[in-house]
């Protein structure tokens, strides 16, 4: 960002050798998709929206009330759950969502994620420097969960200010927060334009 930069001025680094290029993401982030193949790929219903929870590098019951926080929203949505090459928390979340197989789909290391990104309504997750950025790249608004405080809080607090996130401060009001914004199509809408504005989709 722009305010990094300057940081870096004012500590003393000559402007000119300073340039703000945004971190390099992969899988041409910045290139069209076609959105109803790769719905078709994973099961999922184009009419709903769908909520991308990346749970990977996450501990396990950090991952599973973000699950059953989602379970409890009211509105209409469709759950696409990552967990990583976690096998455990793999089968944990498949039994934590079998009475509800319609709406979830639980999968474990995939290399599709910026596909999923570019056809999902939302992020969840945490607001590391690869995911913000890719999100950013990809127009896909993020519910920001837990940061680790240093690097993730300053992203997060970043991507409040340019309205392309909402955070999530209590774990039990997880599902309360993504069922309101669910609430909002326009709002959603207002999100994506900003992540989209804000986002270096060409960094590399």
């Amino acid at each position: 960002r722009d305010e990094a930069r300057e940081f870096m001025v004012r500590l003393g680094v000559p402007a000119d050798r300073v340039r703000v290029s945004g971190i390099p993401v992969r899988n041409g982030l910045d290139e069209p998709v076609d959105a109803a193949s790769v719905r078709a790929r994973f099961g999922l219903d184009p009419g709903l929206p769908t909520v991308l929870i990346s749970a990977g590098a996450s501990g396990g019951s950090y991952t599973l009330n973000i699950v059953r926080q989602v379970l409890r929203c009211e509105q209409p949505f469709q759950a696409v759950v990552v967990c990583g090459r976690n096998n455990e928390l793999r089968a944990e979340v498949s039994t934590l969502v079998s009475r509800r197989p319609e709406r979830f789909r639980v999968l474990g290391f995939t290399t599709e994620m910026a596909d999923l990104m570019r056809v999902a309504t939302l992020f969840v997750g945490k607001p590391g420097g690869l995911s913000s950025s890719e999100c950013m790249a990809a127009g896909l608004p993020m519910v920001i969960i837990n940061p680790i405080p240093g690097q993730e809080m300053r992203n997060a607090d970043f991507l409040l200010e340019e309205g392309a996130a909402i955070r999530c401060n209590y774990a039990s009001t997880v599902g309360y927060k993504i069922d309101t914004l669910l609430a909002d199509p326009p709002r959603i809408e207002q999100m994506a334009a900003s992540a989209r504005r804000i986002g270096r989709p060409e960094a590399a």
